[in-house]
């Protein structure tokens, strides 16, 4: 486990978890203090500065902590000179943005990106040497929890479904979204899957990520499916799977992680498909090596359904709806 975080931001705190950077700015104090919170990756914020972050990047980098975030709303990815770029955010120039910065229209607020707008965002990954994580399930997610009636998720207890995530009351980063929103949310999807194919065509590093518990972005599930995304964007499958275990395990600087090789870290999945041909092989999966442990499918099925029964008896399912349904007010 890499721990990112505490989020670094400049007022106002959006998050109970923020570090915020005020004036004078001592970049030094800011990452020991991320240190101190037992943080190894810096997880830059919003309402950052370009010079913020250069500072901070800089000052992170010397400690030896990797170094990502959003590039924030008032700031382009091109300028914002955040080294790995998560969400795709700053693609849509700030000056084209009709939103007011929040997580959801941060997401969909893409009606101006065209294709002389993509070409200087891969133009300016490779120059700067800009890395992306795109989390394209986000974008799926914040669709589906929008469709009506809304879908069930099967591996998460009701409470997900019905008010973590629930479009009017719910996370509030995501309520009461207009038919706007959604249509803009819907005409981005496409757009971002050309971008991530660009990006792939031009050498640009990428890495595959979820942003776990948005709307229906399911611990585990939400990774293959974002696996399936990048296939789908035209990078080959192999590549796919090359970014998801050998380039995440570089990135980290864990040594061998995501390889098959003799001390390398004894994480593996056994499958009776290759997914290097095909995504959808992962469907095939016989068993998982964790920490040179053997869990054969059926015993994780055991697992995984022993949770789901607990989470679904009456008295669980009720509690667990009351207490959220109590709490989605804030």
């Amino acid at each position: 486990m890499v721990t990112c975080g505490p989020f670094v931001g400049r007022p106002p705190k959006m998050w109970p978890n923020t570090l915020l950077v005020e004036d004078p700015v001592t970049p030094a104090v800011i990452v020991q203090a991320a240190i101190d919170r037992g943080a190894q990756a810096i997880k830059l914020y919003e309402g950052l500065t370009a010079s913020d972050i250069a500072a901070i990047a800089s000052e992170a980098s010397a400690r030896g902590l990797l170094v990502i975030g959003h590039a924030p709303a008032a700031l382009d990815v091109e300028t914002a000179g955040v080294p790995e770029v998560q969400h795709f955010f700053g693609v849509p120039a700030a000056s084209s943005r009709s939103g007011n910065g929040s997580l959801l229209q941060r997401l969909a607020d893409w009606h101006a990106v065209n294709d002389a707008r993509l070409d200087v965002v891969v133009e300016a990954s490779v120059t700067n040497g800009i890395e992306h994580t795109p989390t394209l399930v986000v974008t799926e997610g914040v669709l589906r929890a929008h469709q009506q009636p809304r879908p069930v998720e099967k591996l998460l207890p009701r409470v997900y479904s019905e008010v973590v995530w629930h479009p009017e009351t719910g996370l509030p980063t995501y309520r009461n979204a207009t038919p706007q929103d959604i249509a803009h949310t819907h005409d981005s999807l496409p757009i971002k899957l050309d971008l991530l194919g660009r990006l792939h065509r031009a050498g640009v590093p990428l890495y595959v990520g979820t942003d776990v518990n948005q709307p229906y972005v399911v611990p585990g599930a939400s990774l293959q499916r974002e696996l399936q995304l990048s296939a789908d964007a035209a990078i080959p499958p192999a590549t796919v799977m090359d970014i998801a275990t050998v380039q995440a395990g570089k990135q980290l600087s864990i040594p061998q992680l995501g390889t098959v090789a003799i001390r390398a870290p004894a994480d593996l999945l056994v499958l009776d498909r290759d997914p290097r041909e095909d995504i959808s092989a992962l469907d095939s999966l016989r068993a998982v090596v964790s920490g040179g442990c053997l869990l054969d499918i059926a015993v994780l099925r055991d697992a995984v359904n022993r949770q789901l029964h607990h989470y679904r008896r009456l008295t669980v399912d009720r509690a667990s709806i009351l207490a959220a349904g109590g709490c989605s007010g804030s």
